[in-house]
């Protein structure tokens, strides 16, 4: 990933998503105004951090984008694998109950939250449709990185050796250590987890979400795919983790555009 300064506010992009065409970005947790423990770019209020305050790092994070609210779509995630078709119409609204957006409108901002669960970013260059989900265990064991494919192709008659796609920062399997219920229902459900769960001698079974995904993706056609692999539980300083943080954390941004 590409690391671009904006005053105090810090952001990543992707190489392969570099395209006059597209705006993406992920926010570190730094340039806000959240006190600790959300110190600060933090854009959730779920443990506790104040509504006033979020607001103005949307404000922060809208304003860096070069856009506003009312151009903006968020999910409020479920770790589903639901996938939600939007446009201007949805603009300035939060979708419940979804954990992927995608749109081929120019000038709509696909925005997600996101502590250890990795964003995964999608985009067609020939049809000009982009897409992100929210991955974390339960979407990736219902293969939301491939729904997300499957969606776009559907709704826009996209390729799957068209499209690029970007996993962008979540908790590593260096610190992912998962119990039996998720062992077994990966070990269920996929014929290759096994490929995805390791044991590091520490008598823990740790979970690579990055090399599951990137599996669902390429199961769907994918080819171009990029991931940032980088640990938000091993870089708290710049990312949020549920994890490393003991659920008194933040929620970083990731954000997709088309330019009008």
């Amino acid at each position: 990933m590409l690391r671009t300064s904006h005053g105090n506010i810090a952001t990543y992009a992707f190489a392969s998503l570099h395209d006059p065409r597209l705006v993406h970005a992920i926010f570190a947790r730094h340039g806000g105004v959240s006190p600790a423990p959300w110190h600060s770019l933090n854009l959730s209020t779920s443990t506790g951090d104040s509504q006033d305050n979020v607001n103005e790092n949307y404000r922060r994070v809208y304003s860096t984008l070069g856009y506003t609210p009312r151009d903006a779509i968020i999910s409020r995630q479920v770790h589903g694998n639901t996938v939600a078709t939007v446009g201007r119409a949805q603009g300035g609204t939060r979708l419940p109950d979804c954990d992927a957006l995608i749109t081929n409108e120019p000038g709509v901002v696909l925005l997600q939250r996101h502590a250890d669960c990795p964003p995964i970013f999608l985009f067609d260059p020939k049809r000009r449709a982009i897409g992100v989900a929210h991955a974390g265990w339960r979407g990736t064991l219902a293969n939301i990185a491939g729904e997300m494919a499957h969606a776009v192709g559907d709704a826009y008659g996209s390729q799957p050796p068209d499209l690029i796609a970007a996993i962008g920062p979540g908790i590593g399997a260096c610190c992912y250590h998962v119990g039996e219920d998720v062992q077994r229902a990966f070990a269920t459900q996929h014929e290759h987890a096994r490929e995805w769960l390791h044991a590091n001698g520490d008598g823990k079974v740790y979970l690579d979400l990055v090399a599951a995904n990137r599996a669902m993706l390429r199961a769907a056609g994918v080819r171009a795919i990029e991931s940032a692999d980088v640990c938000t539980a091993c870089h708290v300083h710049d990312f949020y983790s549920a994890r490393a943080e003991q659920r008194m954390n933040g929620c970083f941004g990731a954000a997709i555009a088309l330019r009008a």
